[in-house]
């Protein structure tokens, strides 16, 4: 004989409800949750972090750079100077669960004189909608007022609304901004402004700021910062910058008054880079018992996962052992955006 039993369906939020479960903010937002994607957008599981190097472990061009113009310093943050400003640009130690941070220090006293600080992001990175929620720690050795989370198509120029004042403390704080859904006009890249504008707030030589943990992420809700390995972190930063130094070798051939030897990146980098060398004299060619030194470099054939190095420089045989002439020498290789 065949038993059949049937039993009523039930609201499992509403009997949760009636058990009176302390389930807490966070807690009905996941019961509220529709498909397993909000749920997951909720927890902040999987990456996150839409900055590289966002905690300022990499700084493969120096870690001080003093009177600083318009360029980088940590890896992927670049700052732009205005009106004769000279800030001085340094590695510090960090806070809590962040081992490293940034500082900058006086623009100086001139009419006019600033910094911004940006991130450029390629636009493949980014989600076509939605907003973006930019966060940051960040103090300073006064209180005051300053403008974050400008964000600027790189093809069009078109900014993006959503930026805003902020306050600094001398205190670390955590600051959050909401940034407006990305314009729809396609984009190589966009221009994140973390800092907007320097002008008021660092007005002398004494005054300095401080930055780490910085984030952004889809949604408009703020997550703890993602911590990446260094490895990590270093090799997403050498798609668009790598510095080669220490002890380089490679194998040359000698042809025409020259030895060509080749280089491969350790990470597929954005495009060709370009090349820039510590010096013409930065290799000696090792063979038939000398050592000469070159008198120039120069890069030929390079595309994004290798380049050519055509080294100038008396012959040793067909064949030679090409490496750096000093220590302090170096040669790296820039794409960024």
């Amino acid at each position: 004989m065949t038993v059949y039993a049937n039993k009523p369906a039930f609201n499992v939020r509403e009997k949760l409800k009636e058990l009176e479960k302390p389930s807490g903010v966070a807690g009905n937002a996941m019961l509220r949750a529709e498909t397993p994607q909000e749920q997951f957008n909720l927890i902040g599981a999987g990456r996150r972090n839409l900055i590289i190097n966002g905690g300022f472990d990499v700084w493969q061009r120096g870690t001080s750079f003093i009177s600083a113009g318009t360029g980088y310093a940590a890896d992927r943050f670049r700052h732009l100077v205005y009106g004769g400003a000279t800030p001085d640009i340094t590695k510090v130690a960090g806070f809590g669960d962040f081992r490293n941070a940034i500082r900058y220090t006086g623009v100086d006293g001139s009419a006019g004189a600033q910094i911004e600080v940006e991130h450029r992001i390629e636009a493949t990175s980014l989600p076509q909608t939605g907003n973006l929620t930019l966060s940051y720690w960040v103090r300073g050795s006064k209180a005051g007022s300053v403008r974050t989370g400008r964000i600027i198509n790189g093809s069009t120029g078109a900014t993006n609304t959503g930026y805003g004042s902020i306050e600094v403390s001398t205190e670390w704080s955590r600051v959050t901004v909401t940034v407006a859904t990305l314009s729809a006009t396609e984009a190589q890249y966009y221009r994140l402004f973390v800092l907007d504008s320097l002008l008021s707030y660092m007005s002398d030589n004494s005054v300095w700021l401080e930055m780490t943990g910085i984030q952004l992420e889809a949604g408009s809700v703020a997550t703890p910062f993602e911590h990446r390995s260094y490895g990590e972190e270093l090799a997403l930063c050498q798609r668009y910058y790598q510095m080669v130094s220490d002890k380089f070798t490679a194998q040359g051939t000698y042809w025409s008054a020259e030895y060509f030897s080749s280089y491969h990146m350790p990470v597929t980098m954005l495009r060709s880079p370009t090349f820039l060398g510590s010096r013409p004299s930065m290799f000696k060619a090792f063979g038939a018992g000398s050592a000469p030194t070159s008198t120039a470099v120069v890069a030929g054939e390079a595309g994004e996962s290798s380049i050519e190095l055509q080294v100038t420089i008396a012959s040793v045989g067909v064949s030679a052992f090409i490496r750096f002439a000093a220590s302090t020498d170096w040669f790296s290789l820039e794409a960024e955006l």
